[in-house]
């Protein structure tokens, strides 16, 4: 059986390499990206389902314009955002521009699990019924596997 395929993205090499490590060890199949270029490569050949994006990934474009690239070149990916200096507002513009979730970049173990968590629910969300190469969903996950995440 395949490993479910994820992609990183953040530009702080060693938190980029910690994410790394962390989903190898939990059975991910990982691509990383340090370059915008790099990851709408990545995205464009749609193989990796999730993305965990840092919020700083590029200083000279904005983050609400780097989801907007994003999600024009693949709808369907599930991304969360790993970031504890947006703010509020930013979060909510990031939320209708269709991230799956927000959390903060991991520090202790209990921090690790929430986004090994949120991972696996992107995973199991992007499997459900009805969300086909041709529709793009703006359903809130089910309530179970948001109760999982909090």
């Amino acid at each position: 059986m395949t490993r479910p395929r994820l992609l990183i993205a953040e530009k702080n090499g060693e938190l980029r390499t910690r994410m790394m490590q962390a989903s190898v060890e939990a059975g991910y199949q990982v691509k990383t990206a340090g370059t915008v270029a790099q990851l709408l490569c990545q995205v464009l050949r749609k193989q990796a389902p999730v993305l965990l994006l840092g919020d700083n990934f590029e200083e000279n474009l904005a983050l609400t314009d780097l989801l907007r690239l994003i999600k024009t070149c693949n709808a369907r990916l599930a991304i969360i955002l790993v970031s504890d200096e947006v703010s509020l507002m930013q979060v909510r513009k990031a939320r209708q521009l269709g991230i799956f979730y927000h959390a903060l970049p991991p520090d202790s173990p209990a921090e690790w699990q929430e986004l090994e968590l949120a991972v696996a629910c992107a995973f199991r969300t992007s499997r459900l019924p009805g969300h086909g190469e041709g529709r793009v969903s703006t359903e809130i996950p089910d309530l179970e596997v948001a109760r999982e995440l909090h």
